[in-house]
C-alpha cells in the first residue's frame, strides 16, 4: 500500500525531472545554467530516493539528511554565484562575507550531521550535550543559510530585472522556508511530525512552476548591478527578527523543559516579554537610525539610496495645505535626510533687513531669534554655501575660517547642522536642525546631500512666497476693480444730479420739475447706498436674485432716460419674469441705453424691445448712431478699462454687462456697422413666462 510521503516525494521527483528537461530546453552555455541544472537534479535524486526509502524502507533517516545535505549545497552554489554576478565585482569584500558565512552553516551542519555517529563509536563524550538532536540543529541551519543566500541575491538586483526573478525567488523561498518550519516544529516539540514530512514532497511540488516560470522568462535575472538601501534594510531587519525569535523559540523550550511545575507558567511570561522587547526595539527610531547607517556602512559604496531619498524629499513637498504646514513639511523633508527629529526654519524679510524664524518642527523658536543679513553667519553661508556642523565648530572653530556664530544659535537646545537655503547666489534662508537619532555620523556625502537638497528646497519655498504674493495682488486686483464698478455708477449718478441743477434754473417754479428732482434725488440717493454696502460686503458673496418683472424694470429706466436726447422708447410683446439681481439688471439696462445715447445725435432714434426667444428673455436696444466697426467689436468692446471716451469713460460698462449676463447663463450679441448704428442683445434665461 503507497503512503502519502511515497506520493508526495514521488510527485516532487516526476516534477523536478520534468523541470530538469525544461531547463536543457532552455539551455545557454554558462556557469549559472550548469549549477541551476545541477541543483534540480540533485533535488530531483533527493525526492526520488526519499520516496523510494519510504517505499521499500531500506534507508535510515541519518541517510536521508546526508543526501539532503548535498542537495542544499548545491542550491547554495547557485545563490553564490546570483549574488557575486548581481554584485559585479564592486562587493568583493561583501561577497566574501556571504561566502564565508555560507561555508560556515554548511561546514557546521555537517558537524552536526557527523557528530552522533563519531559520539556512538567512541563509546564515552568527553564534553556535556544537550539533550537535544543535533541533525535538526544543523537543518535549522542549512533553511537559515538558504533563505540568507535567496535575500542577498534578491535585494542586490534592480527593480527592472525582477520582473522574471520574483517568481524563482519565490520557488526556492518555498522549500528553504517550509524546511525551516518542519525542523523547528521538530526541534521544539522532540520529534519530526510524520503529517509535515509527508506533505513536504507536495510543498516541493508546488515550487516548480515558480521556478518553471523564470526558466523561461529571460534570463536576466542572472545580471544586474544595483543595490537598494531600503531592501537592505528591510531585510537586514528582517533577518535579525528571525534569528530573535528563533533564539526565543529554544529559551522557551529550555524554560518549559527544566522548569519544572513552574514551567509552563515561566514559559508564556518569557515570551510575552520577548515579544514586548521586540516590539519595543523595532518601533525605537533611535534603534532604526542606528541601523540604516550600520547597512550603508558595511553593505555599500555610498550611503545613501539617492533615487529613494530624492523621491521620499519630492513626495513631501508635494503634499498640499497650509502655508505652515508645507514649511513645517519642509523641515522634515530636509531632517529626514540625516534622521534628525525636526529643526527651525528662518527666512529672509526685506522689511527687517534679516532673517527671522518662521516655523519649527520639534523645536521651541524664541523671538529673539534674529539674524541681521549682515553678519557673520549669513556672509559666510552665502558665500561657501557650506553646511555647518555646530559641535565640530565648538570643537575647532578653524575650520570654517572667520565664522562667528551668534549667541542664540550657540544656546539654541540640541542644535545640531545649520543648512543653507540658495537661490542661485542669493541666501533665501536657512534651516537649523536637531540632532540626529543615529548618533555623529557626518560626513562629506550628508553635506553634498543636505546642500542639493538645500537648494531644491529654496525653490520650492521661493515659489510658495511667490504664490502668497500673487494672491495678495488678486485681492487688491479684485478691490480695484469693485472700485472702478462704484466710481462708474457714481459717475451715472452725477450725470442725473447735473441735469437736475442745469435744469433748475429754468424750470424750479415748476411742481412737477421739483417732483422730478426730488424723485431723481432720492433715486441717487439709494444707489448710493448700495454702493457702499457692496464696497462693505464680502466680494465672494453672491447677491440672492428676486423675482422680477423686467418689463417693470426696464419702465422705470427709459423714465430715468427722458431726460437726455434722444429719448428712448420702450415696447413689450410679453411680461416676463425671471429671478435675478434688480439693481444690477437695472444698472446694465441703463448703461447700454445711455451708450446709445451718448452715440446717437439728438434726432436720432433708439428703440428698446423686450421678446421672448426660445427659453431666454431678449432685451434689445437699437439706435441710429455713428456705430462702431467689426474690429473694434471683437477686440476692445468688452475689454475693461478700455474706452473711446477720453477722460469722460471708464471703459468697464459693457465689460459688467456682459460678466453680469453670463453670469446668470445668458449672452451678450452686439451687432454695429460703423454710421449706420448698433443694436444690443441681452439674452436672459427665463424662470417662467406670464402672458398678460
Amino acid at each position: 500500500m503507497l503512503s502519502l510521503a511515497v506520493i508526495s516525494y514521488g510527485a516532487a521527483a516526476v516534477a523536478f525531472l520534468l523541470l530538469s528537461l525544461f531547463a536543457v530546453v532552455k539551455w545557454r552555455a554558462c556557469i549559472e545554467d550548469a549549477l541551476l541544472l545541477l541543483a534540480l537534479v540533485t533535488t530531483f535524486v533527493w525526492a526520488l530516493l526519499v520516496s523510494a526509502g519510504h517505499f521499500y524502507a531500506y534507508l535510515s533517516p541519518s541517510w536521508f539528511s546526508i543526501i539532503e545535505l548535498f542537495r542544499n549545497i548545491t542550491w547554495f552554489a547557485l545563490l553564490i554565484r546570483l549574488v557575486f554576478i548581481a554584485g559585479n565585482h564592486r562587493w568583493l569584500r561583501f561577497v566574501k562575507k556571504t561566502l564565508f558565512f555560507t561555508l560556515a552553516g554548511v561546514l557546521g551542519s555537517f558537524i552536526l550531521f557527523m557528530y552522533p555517529v563519531f559520539h556512538a563509536g567512541n563509546g564515552a563524550v568527553s564534553f556535556p550535550v544537550p539533550d537535544v538532536n543535533l541533525r535538526l540543529v544543523a537543518h535549522i541551519v542549512l533553511s537559515l543559510t538558504g533563505l540568507f543566500l535567496l535575500e542577498q541575491w534578491y535585494r542586490n538586483i534592480g527593480a527592472e530585472l525582477r520582473w522574471s526573478s520574483k517568481f524563482l525567488c519565490l520557488g526556492i523561498a518555498s522549500i528553504f522556508t517550509f524546511d525551516f518550519f518542519l525542523y523547528s516544529d521538530a526541534l521544539l516539540f522532540g520529534g519530526v511530525d510524520l503529517d509535515f514530512w509527508s506533505v513536504r514532497g507536495i510543498i516541493y511540488v508546488m515550487a516548480v512552476p515558480l521556478v518553471g516560470i523564470s526558466i523561461s522568462r529571460s534570463r536576466q535575472w542572472l545580471l544586474g548591478d544595483y543595490v537598494s538601501h531600503r531592501m537592505a534594510f528591510h531585510s537586514a531587519v528582517l533577518v535579525v527578527g528571525g534569528l530573535y525569535l528563533f533564539a526565543v523559540a529554544l529559551g522557551g523550550y529550555y524554560i518549559r523543559l527544566y522548569g519544572g511545575g513552574w514551567g509552563k507558567i515561566l514559559q508564556v511570561l518569557f515570551f510575552f516579554a520577548s515579544l514586548l522587547l521586540l516590539l519595543s526595539l523595532v518601533f525605537s527610531g533611535q534603534l532604526r537610525a542606528q541601523l540604516k547607517v550600520f547597512v550603508g556602512k558595511h553593505f555599500f559604496s555610498y550611503k545613501y539610496d539617492y533615487r529613494e531619498q530624492w523621491a521620499s524629499f519630492i513626495r513631501a513637498l508635494s503634499m498640499g495645505g497650509t502655508d505652515e504646514q508645507l514649511r513645517g513639511r519642509a523641515i522634515q523633508a530636509i531632517a529626514n535626510i540625516v534622521e534628525s527629529p525636526g529643526g527651525g526654519l528662518w527666512l529672509r524679510n526685506d522689511t527687517t533687513r534679516g532673517f527671522l524664524p518662521v516655523t519649527g518642527s520639534k523645536m521651541t523658536i524664541g523671538s529673539h531669534c534674529r539674524e541681521p543679513d549682515h553678519s557673520s553667519l549669513v556672509a559666510f553661508l552665502e558665500k561657501w554655501q557650506w553646511v555647518v556642523n555646530l559641535g565640530e565648530y565648538e570643537r575647532d572653530p578653524s575650520l570654517y575660517r572667520d565664522l562667528v556664530l551668534p549667541r542664540w544659535l550657540l544656546e539654541l537646545p540640541d542644535a545640531w547642522l545649520v543648512v543653507p537655503l540658495m537661490k542661485q547666489t542669493q541666501l533665501l534662508g536657512f534651516i537649523v536642525l536637531t540632532h540626529s537619532r543615529a548618533g555623529d555620523h557626518f560626513n562629506w556625502e550628508d553635506i553634498d546631500l543636505l546642500r542639493i537638497a538645500g537648494r531644491e528646497l529654496a525653490s520650492y519655498l521661493a515659489l510658495l512666497e511667490a504664490n502668497r504674493e500673487l494672491v495678495e495682488a488678486r485681492q487688491f486686483e479684485t478691490f480695484n476693480r469693485l472700485s472702478a464698478y462704484v466710481v462708474h455708477d457714481l459717475k451715472n449718478v452725477v450725470g442725473q444730479l447735473s441735469l437736475v441743477v442745469e435744469n433748475s434754473r429754468k424750470h424750479k417754479d415748476n411742481p412737477e420739475f421739483i417732483s422730478d428732482a426730488f424723485a431723481t434725488v432720492d433715486n441717487a440717493t439709494n444707489k448710493m447706498q448700495r454702493m457702499l454696502s457692496q464696497l462693505r460686503i464680502d466680494k465672494h458673496v453672491e447677491t440672492r436674485g428676486t423675482l422680477v418683472r423686467i418689463g417693470e424694470v426696464i419702465d422705470e429706466v427709459v423714465a430715468r432716460r427722458q431726460v437726455a436726447f434722444p429719448k428712448p422708447v420702450f415696447t413689450a410683446c410679453e411680461e416676463l419674469e425671471v429671478v435675478i439681481d434688480r439693481d444690477r439688471l437695472s444698472s446694465v439696462i441703463e448703461h447700454v441705453i445711455d451708450n446709445a445715447q451718448e452715440a446717437t445725435p439728438d434726432d436720432g432714434v433708439i428703440t428698446v424691445k423686450l421678446m421672448v426667444s426660445g427659453d431666454y428673455a431678449v432685451i434689445k436696444v437699437d439706435d441710429n448712431g455713428c456705430g462702431m466697426s467689426e474690429q473694434f467689436v471683437r477686440e476692445r468692446l468688452f475689454r475693461p478699462f478700455d474706452t473711446t471716451k477720453g477722460n469722460a469713460g471708464m471703459g468697464i460698462g459693457v465689460y459688467e454687462c456682459q460678466e453680469f449676463i453670463c453670469s446668470l447663463g445668458g449672452e451678450v450679441e452686439v451687432n454695429s456697422q460703423t454710421g449706420e448704428g448698433t443694436q444690443f442683445c441681452l439674452s436672459i434665461p427665463l424662470t417662467k413666462i406670464l402672458v398678460e
